[in-house]
């Protein structure tokens, strides 16, 4: 007689193998309301944000006719902003020698405006093309993150990230500083 085997796993071997894939997270259980609900389609994010769609929070440090300076809202670190063309490229490779100098210019001036605002003791440049890149936004964006000594404190030994203070609060310290991305001195 052939003995019957279950294919169900019992909680706790379902528990341990899921123990290694989630070490790196902080649950926050008010999210799962976000998740559950039902999310229409906007195409692009950063166009939604250019064209001001109602449906997307701003996070805009600055703006003018050709650009958005504007928060991460998943921060690296306190004051990380991105340099974002209003236009949709999705290449490096596809703006003009003009818009090229331009976007850099304000990616310069962003460094100086976190000077002035933060003081950190350095800086990470990036941009992310294609998926493979690292690209979570098919839209040309330029990440200009402050970088501190001491980051996070505890937390950052796990792999957790902590930022100290709200995006609206970031967002309002650094819009104090706003005439450094036109040209001016702090």
């Amino acid at each position: 007689m052939k003995k019957k085997v279950s294919k169900k796993k019992d909680k706790k071997e379902e528990q341990i193998s899921y123990a290694g894939v989630y070490k790196d997270y902080i649950w926050a259980k008010s999210r799962k309301t976000y998740y559950r609900r039902e999310h229409e389609s906007i195409g692009c994010v950063f166009c939604a944000i250019a064209n001001n769609d109602p449906r997307i929070e701003r996070k805009v440090v600055y703006e003018d006719e050709k650009l958005m300076v504007m928060l991460n809202v998943f921060p690296y670190t306190l004051g990380h902003i991105m340099v974002v063309p209003k236009r949709h490229y999705i290449s490096i490779l596809d703006l003009t020698d003009d818009d090229l100098l331009y976007l850099f210019k304000m990616v310069q001036r962003s460094i100086k405006l976190l000077k002035a605002a933060y003081n950190p003791e350095g800086f990470d440049i990036g941009i992310n093309l294609g998926k493979v890149g690292g690209a979570s936004i098919e839209h040309l964006h330029i990440h200009v993150v402050p970088r501190y000594t001491v980051e996070a404190g505890f937390m950052e030994a796990t792999g957790t990230r902590v930022i100290p203070s709200s995006l609206d609060d970031v967002l309002n310290h650094l819009r104090r500083y706003v005439g450094v991305l036109l040209g001016e001195e702090p």
